[in-house]
């Protein structure tokens, strides 16, 4: 499956939803058609959309909606944590992501930073992220993969098949 969908050329054959389209997620990889989205498609087997959904955010450079997600999260689990372990929860996943030592003991501010959603805070981290292939990866194996539907009973089928559909019966 790989060898194919990386045959294909990002924004021609695939690429990601449009975000202003509200019949798919701007998360996942949906088909193209000479370079226009067709939203109201998607790929054939589930390997597909997860190989395009990853591809897409691996060539678009854009990954501030999956790095929002991503601090909604630390916030989560900085609300829920206790006292003392409230800092040191965050501060490996904000080291990655801000290009800081993972021992860093983050100050109150810049716990506020997340807590309160600072836009030009989550933007900057997002740029650092968007330009490194495995923090592009984690975070589309966090937020983007688990919005690929999957069909269990989906019939489906490849192009393989399609000679056999013009083949005239003999007799």
């Amino acid at each position: 499956m790989l060898s194919l969908t990386l045959d294909r050329t990002y924004l021609v054959h695939y690429g990601l939803c449009p975000k202003q389209n509200a019949s798919c997620d701007p998360l996942i990889g949906i088909p193209y058609h000479l370079g226009v989205p067709v939203v109201s498609s998607r790929f054939g087997t589930d390997l597909e959309s997860l190989n395009y959904a990853i591809q897409s955010h691996l060539e678009s450079h854009d990954v501030l909606g999956m790095f929002e997600l991503e601090m909604n999260q630390l916030r989560k689990w900085y609300i829920q944590a206790s006292a003392d372990d409230a800092k040191k929860c965050i501060a490996k996943p904000m080291s990655k992501y801000f290009d800081i030592p993972q021992d860093t003991v983050f100050s109150n501010q810049q716990i506020l930073k997340i807590l309160n959603k600072e836009q030009r805070f989550i933007e900057e981290g997002s740029r650092y992220a968007s330009n490194l292939p495995d923090l592009v990866l984690d975070l589309a194996k966090r937020h983007a993969t688990p919005r690929i539907e999957i069909f269990p009973n989906q019939l489906f089928t490849n192009s393989y098949i399609t000679r056999f559909y013009s083949k005239k019966s003999k007799g």
